[in-house]
């Protein structure tokens, strides 16, 4: 028997698309649905658009305590086995529901599964694919960026009653903060399927908030023990700065930046913040010490999912052609390092990890790099140490 999914919906004053987005449900190749509309008292027409719908859904009308609030009403209401919600300006593409659900019923362990999305327009035209969607790396979603587009999410019920539903005392970044405490106890699936859209216009409320959205995200980010300056406060700044000097600006490049200027100038400003973008993308790119193909600078650090038992971590890696290298490995306050190794030497690290580390975070230190191939020939060389082969937790 399929396991049942419960969708939220939470919606004001969204007649034109909330249509769009409750059909995109209910129309999903798959069995059974329960569709859940968390309305904050629209007078708009929405309320005769959910009562078209009959008893194919639950909804209710009136005032609430917003967005957060009414997306964790609907979760508290729901029964589903597997939970999201899908406000009502996205809507999903067909067979997401389907996916979603396969693919964690073949990760048991994993607490959500989420994938790339698009980014569309208010007549449902696509923009550009969400640009910043990797696979899950739990380093990268605290330090460097949110890269999961919510409406792409599908989560476990256990999963997300053991870390406690949303915080509504945040207004923007809250579902970025269920992400972080999720993925500290339980590994996400990336499905490489395009599953929903999320929707661009002047009334999000990313488009607003400018410097009180960053307020919000600072303080989420040091709750979850990111760096005071980690590149994921630094963008955001930057973002909410020029979206403050530019408020229509969608994409941040030098061309926005410098639109206004004329002459001398904007050809001089333009050619400095380019330059400046580089270094920072550079900066970025070597945050971790870490890149796809798992080779690893001369520090790589890396966070993994805990339950909080005692286990043992476990690293596997093979020195690159270099003379003399050494690899020390230090977690929760413990040490263990190799002997020295010959050039493509294969070499293995453990430590024992003892209860109560959520998540388990190591650092990777090397005596010594080498220079390799640019992963951006833009950026320039890289320098790397070490391939990582594998890495686990043994419980």
């Amino acid at each position: 028997m399929n396991p049942l999914v419960s969708v939220i919906v939470p919606s004001y004053q969204q007649a034109r698309f909330l249509r769009n987005a409750i059909d995109s449900i209910l129309l999903q190749d798959y069995s059974p649905i329960e569709v859940l509309v968390l309305d904050g008292g629209s007078t708009d027409g929405s309320l005769e658009i959910l009562e078209s719908y009959g008893r194919r859904i639950w909804f209710r009308s009136g005032r609430d305590g917003g967005q957060c609030s009414a997306i964790n009403e609907g979760l508290l209401r729901s029964k589903g086995q597997i939970v999201a919600w899908l406000n009502s300006d996205d809507f999903y593409y067909p067979g997401a529901l389907y996916s979603a659900v396969r693919t964690l019923q073949r990760y048991p362990e994993a607490g959500l599964v989420y994938g790339p999305g698009n980014q569309v327009d208010e007549n449902g035209t696509v923009k550009w694919l969400f640009p910043e969607t990797v696979e899950f790396n739990l380093w990268r979603l605290v330090n460097v960026a949110d890269y999961i587009l919510q409406p792409t999410v599908f989560i476990r019920r256990e999963a997300l009653f053991s870390v406690g539903v949303l915080d509504e005392n945040l207004n923007w970044a809250f579902d970025w903060d269920l992400w972080i405490r999720i993925g500290k106890r339980y590994p996400f699936v990336f499905i490489d399927e395009i599953s929903a859209a999320s929707r661009l216009h002047r009334d999000t409320k990313t488009a607003k908030g400018g410097f009180r959205r960053l307020g919000e995200i600072y303080r989420i980010l040091r709750r979850h023990d990111a760096k005071v300056f980690s590149p994921a406060l630094v963008v955001h700044a930057l973002a909410a700065l020029i979206r403050n000097l530019i408020p229509s600006a969608e994409i941040m490049t030098a061309d926005v930046v410098t639109g206004g200027m004329k002459g001398g100038i904007g050809r001089l400003s333009k050619s400095f913040i380019t330059s400046g973008e580089k270094l920072f993308k550079k900066w970025l790119q070597n945050a971790q010490g870490i890149w796809p193909g798992g080779l690893v600078g001369m520090h790589g650090k890396l966070w993994l999912p805990s339950n909080g038992q005692a286990c043992r971590l476990i690293i596997r890696g093979k020195n690159l052609n270099i003379v003399g290298q050494k690899v020390t490995l230090r977690c929760n306050g413990r040490e263990i390092g190799t002997e020295e190794l010959a050039p493509e030497e294969d070499f293995l690290l453990s430590l024992d990890i003892p209860p109560g580390i959520i998540p388990v975070k190591a650092d990777m230190t090397c005596r010594r790099a080498c220079t390799v191939e640019p992963l951006d020939p833009g950026l320039g060389s890289r320098q790397a140490a070490f391939l990582l082969k594998s890495y686990e937790l043994t419980f």
